[in-house]
């Protein structure tokens, strides 16, 4: 179902991104997107959603964007989107959808027919590291208490995103790493962060990641409690370990970008990544990641091209490793 929105306004050299630079873009200010589509293949309130809403946001406020128009399409890993946007929105100069390294995951997984190689890359904008949380009621208090039951029982209930994707690897890589039985893993997807709370907070799943903005608030309320994170450094703030500080070899974060449809002409990308750069280059954008707690991945041009290429290979390897590929 399409929730449309009208406004006016394992491990981290597999898939650690740094920080790459490209020729900046110029936007010409005549050159302001009157109408524009912001495609979202996942529900409302996730890292994706929330990327294309601060994208409207700063955009909006910038002068850069005029009307703008938020489609969510949710369902495993954006690859019922996907085939939506690419023969919905083909050739269209002012339309980007939201995506990363989850949908390579949920490609490869899923085996769908659609891929990346189908649309256009713009730009990489963000890259953040999962939290795995519990409920506030959970046994659990530190990340060694559910490791020691993962132990005992790798068919636990561990939530997270879409089937095959980022926090379903970090599963079972860590099962891996702790020497229990990966195919009895008992993941949980969730298209929506709103179902994978309430699960936690009823103590349906034993556990669930998602990209720690996603939990924070519900942390700080005191309705879920943070374990742990999984890129290579603490986060700050979260005031929990990394997997790597308990010993578990495993560090992944998620990125997420901007593509253009199919068929789109190279005069219409460079506008796309002159706006996005924009975008990218207002205070208000710094102060989002600085709020949300997501690192600055901004790439553009060759330079996403090859990450993108390099991290189709490293997450195959990685599905091989946990038997999902």
């Amino acid at each position: 179902m399409i929730n449309r929105r009208n406004m006016l306004l394992a491990t981290a050299a597999v898939f650690g991104t740094a920080q790459l630079t490209a020729p900046r873009q110029t936007f010409a200010q005549d050159s302001v997107f009157d109408r524009f589509s912001l495609f979202v293949p996942s529900g409302v309130g996730g890292g994706w959603d929330g990327v294309a809403r601060a994208i409207d946001q700063v955009g909006r406020k910038a002068g850069l964007l005029s009307q703008v128009t938020i489609d969510n399409v949710p369902g495993a890993g954006g690859t019922v989107g996907l085939p939506l946007f690419i023969n919905q929105h083909r050739g269209r100069d002012s339309s980007l959808m939201i995506a990363g390294n989850v949908m390579m995951a949920a490609i490869i997984t899923n085996k769908t027919p659609y891929g990346l190689q189908d649309v256009t890359p713009v730009a990489r904008l963000t890259q953040e590291a999962s939290v795995i949380a519990v409920g506030a009621s959970s046994p659990y208090q530190t990340i060694d208490d559910l490791v020691d039951a993962l132990k005992k029982n790798p068919g636990l209930p561990i939530g997270g995103g879409s089937a095959g994707g980022i926090d379903h690897i970090i599963l079972g890589l860590t099962l891996k790493a702790i020497g229990a039985d990966v195919t009895k893993a008992n993941y949980v997807a969730f298209s929506e962060k709103a179902q994978a709370m309430a699960s936690m907070m009823e103590n349906q799943v034993h556990a669930a990641l998602s990209g720690y903005s996603e939990y924070a608030e519900q942390i700080r309320a005191g309705n879920l409690r943070a374990l742990a994170t999984t890129g290579e450094l603490p986060l700050e703030g979260a005031g929990v370990p990394t997997l790597k500080q308990i010993g578990i070899d495993v560090a992944l974060t998620s990125w997420r970008g901007v593509f253009a449809p199919p068929e789109v002409s190279e005069e219409q990308v460079a506008r796309l990544v002159g706006l996005i750069t924009a975008v990218h280059d207002q205070p208000d954008w710094k102060q989002i990641l600085k709020d949300r707690q997501w690192d600055d991945a901004f790439a553009t041009g060759p330079d996403l091209k090859a990450a993108i290429a390099n991290d189709r290979a490293a997450i195959q390897t990685a599905l091989k490793a946990i038997g999902l590929a």
